[in-house]
This record gives C-alpha cells, structure tokens and sequence, in this order.
C-alpha cells in the first residue's frame, strides 16, 4: 500500500510539473 501511495504521490506531482509549463509559456506570451 506504501508503494502504491507514492507511486501516486510522484505521479500527481510529476503532473502538476508538467502542467504549470505550458502555463508558464502563455504567462510570458501574454505578458
């Protein structure tokens, strides 16, 4: 269960990362 709990923990973080980029671009486009 341990195992499982940070697998998901990583993957949800690892998500997040991946979707502040293309915000990241857009925030220096429009500004």
């Amino acid at each position: 269960m341990h195992l499982l709990l940070i697998s998901i923990q990583f993957f949800i973080n690892h998500a997040a990362e991946i979707d502040s980029l293309p915000n990241k671009k857009v925030y220096q486009e429009e500004s």
